[in-house]
């Protein structure tokens, strides 16, 4: 199912290809990168998208990546759109769902 994602949209991670952990976190997408095409990462290093297939920069304090110099990310990370569940418009609904996933894991 393809969904109509924009920039600042918030999702879920409901799959990934490489770093696992990822999968139920909750991201903001940021921009949706084409293969080879240079980004600033949310620290503004300048990197370049080697995947094969379009994805988005997605952001969230929780979230690992890996950059194009085989190093792990903290805060920001590539989500395929088909690995997203949108979260829908509705703020009050995201961070209703955001409190839960902190209760779940302890936190605040």
């Amino acid at each position: 199912m393809a969904h109509q994602f924009k920039p600042g949209d918030m999702a879920r991670v409901i799959d990934a290809r490489v770093i696992h952990e990822n999968i139920g976190k909750i991201v903001e997408l940021v921009q949706l990168l084409s293969p080879g095409e240079e980004f600033r990462d949310p620290h503004g290093v300048l990197n370049i998208y080697t995947g094969d297939e379009p994805a988005w920069l997605v952001v969230a304090p929780e979230i690992t990546g890996v950059t194009d110099s085989g190093r792990r990310s903290a805060g920001f990370g590539m989500a395929l759109p088909q690995y997203l569940m949108p979260l829908g418009g509705d703020e009050n609904a995201v961070q209703d769902v955001r409190a839960a996933d902190m209760s779940v894991k302890g936190g605040a």
